[in-house]
């Protein structure tokens, strides 16, 4: 009778393990989405019965429109939440339009944006989002401000580092008080803030918000940089940390052209057990492509309106409005 007591006492504790899918920034570009829904296909397929996410970290979106319809089916079909980048929030009223048209409620998660005056995106950017019981926390960048330049989106603020650390404690508290003990903060803040003049290289974003107990993953974007590591919360519990971005041996195009594969394995109170986790990054075109982005005609753009800069930099060709001009 003691033997039996003795294997029950010391039997191993149950594990739950959850596999993610996660990239960033892909500013509506749509030449890898077809490899990628190939990748997400077969990586689901090897992970059957399991708790399967595709997560995004931001900047699904771009100020222009010439492929909004690909994209915002995209997210609506293969993607389970996004946090809510600056370029989404610069799209203003078309991203209002896009969410309604394409059916995307509930797959932005804006934790730290509020609004100063009515606005659509008031309803439609949701606070937390509860996927396959694991809570999703979005973060827009907490130096969102500076770069608002569009006359439509003045009534809409980001809360800064401070306050947006304390609105993750209080949802963290929320969530946890109805049993969710599994915690992922989409973060479009960027390590240290990421771009130009909004540089910042006496904070790292990622470790501050990793400090926050009850954060398990952070899944970065915004700065374009590769990040794969682990931090310690303030409970003492192990949190991970990645995002796609520039590497060493790696560049990023900002087109889905690289993407996470991460599996998390969880102890029964909903820590992390490092030694059993794996996080990679994987080249999208080695994929076969899909025929996914056929069936959606791109939006007709008025090519003579923008700059050759503007084409070449986000549509990777060349004017031809203005290049016949000035070549005739």
């Amino acid at each position: 009778m003691t033997d039996i007591w003795l294997q029950l006492r010391h039997k191993p504790q149950p594990l739950d393990r959850v596999n993610i899918l996660h990239f960033n920034d892909i500013h509506e570009n749509t030449n890898n989405i077809d490899s990628f829904i190939t990748a997400r296909d077969e990586f689901y397929k090897s992970h059957p019965n399991e708790n399967n996410l595709t997560l995004a970290a931001g900047d699904m979106f771009n100020r222009f429109p010439q492929n909004e319809r690909i994209v915002s089916n995209f997210v609506k079909d293969y993607v389970d939440a996004t946090a809510t980048g600056n370029r989404d929030l610069e799209k203003g009223k078309r991203l209002s339009k896009s969410i309604k048209k394409y059916g995307l409620e509930n797959k932005f998660v804006g934790t730290n944006v509020y609004y100063t005056s009515d606005n659509p995106l008031k309803n439609q950017i949701t606070d937390v989002k509860v996927v396959k019981n694991i809570g999703i926390i979005g973060l827009a960048p907490v130096d969102f401000q500076p770069r608002l330049k569009r006359k439509d989106n003045e009534n809409i603020k980001t809360k800064d580092l401070q306050e947006s650390i304390q609105t993750i404690r209080q949802e963290v508290a929320n969530l946890e008080s109805k049993g969710v003990n599994k915690i992922v903060l989409l973060a479009h803040t960027g390590e240290y803030s990421g771009h130009g003049k909004y540089d910042r290289h006496d904070i790292d974003y990622y470790k501050e918000f990793s400090k926050i107990g009850g954060i398990d993953v952070i899944i970065g974007g915004h700065d374009h940089r590769q990040t794969n590591r682990w931090e310690t919360s303030e409970r003492g519990e192990p949190v991970k940390i990645a995002s796609t971005g520039f590497a060493k041996d790696k560049n990023f195009g900002a087109n889905l052209d690289s993407f996470g594969e991460m599996s998390l394995v969880f102890d029964k109170n909903g820590v992390l057990k490092p030694n059993l986790c794996e996080n990679k990054f994987l080249d999208t075109e080695n994929y076969p492509k899909s025929n996914y982005t056929k069936q959606f005609p791109q939006h007709w753009i008025n090519w003579g309106k923008l700059t050759e800069k503007t084409v070449s930099k986000f549509y990777n060709c060349v004017n031809s409005i203005k290049h016949f001009f000035s070549g005739s």
